[in-house]
């Protein structure tokens, strides 16, 4: 369910984290949730980030949080710091694994929002709290501070959002589909008047950490936005939604195990919603829950389910925990992994359920546009290494970790440590980074002696390579400045992906930090 969180209440709208399942009330005019931090979870592999992150006041809505860094952080915040844990459900039920949360509330979720923001408004009851006088909480020391934590947090967001398309766009550059770029299919391209039912395991933790990346990011934001928001990305090419934003019906269903029963419950809430849903689900989960395309089958009348399901080849959850490492890879793949030897296509088939398999990005989305626009029922099943997964979850989470960091504290740096600005900037229209590479008639002398010279920069038909980064910012007033970082081996302590990391966290400061701006780009090369 999303359960926000917020350093304190606020007339404002708070910083929050938005779970991967369950829905959030949102901004009819705007089409977002003012105040959201999408990539909480993954910023939160940043130790630095997750110190500044720790919050004195939480409300949580919604009984239960999806994320363990985000969960950890605020156990360790109730525990260890004395925050204030409210906790807003609708039912009578408690559901505190930490044992930290201090006032359970049993109320209608839109009502308790409602009535928090009519306490601290102007006039409230409460609009004086903290301060002299009876001035309202919007003008005191308390609300600033509110302010000056979600901003940050805004900023840093912004920055592990770049980061994350970029290094998805790497992955996929280098390897081809990746687990987390099929869920990112999956939630930025969602039709309109669709639902979406998640599986357990690393569908629904995938979800919950990127989701949300693109629509971040005014342009193509380096891994490739929606395919139906005109800015190419994942093979370019027509439109299909605008995407599972907040307000699309969201659900889960953990089961026995966290994996039977999904494919059964997903038809059955596409039946309950009266409308389209698509399922993003394991291949071992699917496997025990196979008798579900039955429902499909056998119900006339029944919205059309698109079933995405993720093989790779077993268990992909269990190759993240320690018992990986510690006994023979036989053992493990035996008795964790559990690889369901098994054709979904010749079950698809029994069942006579349309079944499709694509191998490449451009496939995944005809196959998926294909599925979302015939009115049937159907699976698209996509093979992924199990393997690769876990390394191309560490490799992005360690770039976002670091770039959130560098965030963190240039942001401390440019506002004098307050974590808001101490002067008023020109307003940033839009940012891009673009990185080029040109061939060079002979190897410069500093690569000579360089132990860190790139692979992509040796030697080629007599000459080299000169790999660099290019940014461009443009102004609200329509003045264009351009930059460039291109780092030579041997002469610069940085790399050329150093640099481009850095640019990428300077772009999004600019954009959503630091002088507003909605622009994009970056991590693409020319």
């Amino acid at each position: 369910s999303k359960s926000p969180y917020t350093s304190s209440s606020s007339s404002s709208p708070p910083s929050s984290a938005a779970a991967a399942s369950g829905g959030l009330e949102w901004s009819a005019a705007t089409g977002e949730c003012p105040g959201i931090i999408d990539c909480l979870d993954l910023m939160l592999v940043s130790p630095e980030v997750a110190a500044f992150a720790s919050p004195d006041v939480i409300i949580q809505l919604n009984p239960r949080i999806t994320s363990k860094r985000i969960q950890t952080l605020l156990e360790k915040a109730a525990l260890d710091n004395g925050a204030a844990w409210a906790s807003v459900v609708q039912q009578d039920r408690r559901a505190d694994p930490g044992h930290c949360v201090s006032m359970h509330v049993s109320a209608d979720i839109s009502t308790a929002a409602s009535a928090l923001s009519a306490l601290l408004g102007s006039g409230g009851p409460f609009s004086g709290v903290g301060v002299g006088g009876g001035s309202s909480y919007a003008g005191s020391a308390g609300h600033a501070s509110c302010a000056q934590y979600r901003e940050t947090l805004q900023a840093v967001n912004a920055v592990a959002a770049r980061e994350a398309a970029a290094s998805l766009k790497d992955i996929e550059a280098a390897e081809g589909i990746s687990e987390m770029a099929v869920a990112l299919a999956v939630t930025e391209n969602l039709p309109a008047a669709s639902g979406l039912f998640i599986g357990n395991s690393m569908p629904i933790r995938d979800i919950d950490m990127l989701s949300g990346i693109y629509r971040r990011q005014g342009s193509d934001g380096g891994g490739g936005r929606g395919w139906g928001r005109g800015a190419g990305g994942a093979g370019g090419g027509g439109g299909i939604g605008s995407g599972a934003g907040a307000g699309t019906p969201v659900a889960a269903n953990r089961g026995a195990s966290g994996i039977d029963g999904v494919l059964s419950a997903a038809a059955g809430y596409a039946a309950g919603l009266g409308q389209p849903v698509t399922l993003l689900i394991g291949d071992v989960s699917f496997q025990h829950d196979a008798n579900g395309l039955l429902l499909l089958r056998e119900r006339p009348g029944q919205p059309p389910v698109t079933v995405v399901v993720v093989n790779n080849g077993g268990g992909g959850i269990f190759s993240f925990l320690p018992v990986a490492d510690q006994i023979d890879p036989g053992q493990f793949t035996k008795l964790f992994a559990t690889p369901p030897d098994v054709s979904r296509r010749g079950l698809c088939e029994a069942h006579r359920v349309a079944h499709s398999h694509p191998s490449t990005p451009d496939a995944l989305r005809v196959a998926l546009e294909a599925a979302w626009t015939e009115g049937r029922h159907s699976v698209v099943e996509v093979t992924t290494s199990r393997a690769r997964n876990l390394e191309q979850h560490r490799k992005l989470q360690k770039r976002v970790a670091a770039a959130a960091a560098c965030a963190l504290e240039l942001r401390a740096r440019v506002s004098g440590g307050g974590g808001r600005l101490d002067v008023s900037p020109p307003r940033v229209k839009s940012t891009e980074v673009r990185g080029f590479s040109l061939p060079m008639l002979r190897k410069p002398t500093t690569m000579d002696s360089s132990p860190e010279t790139s692979q992509s920069q040796v030697k080629e038909e007599g000459g080299s390579v000169r790999e660099g980064w290019l940014l461009r910012v443009e102004l609200e007033g329509g003045a264009v400045g351009w930059g460039e970082a291109a780092p030579l081996p041997g002469l610069h302590k940085e790399t050329t992906a150093e640099a481009g990391a850095q640019l990428r966290t300077v772009a999004s400061l600019l954009d959503g930090g630091c002088g507003g701006g909605s622009g994009g780009g970056g991590g693409g090369r020319e």
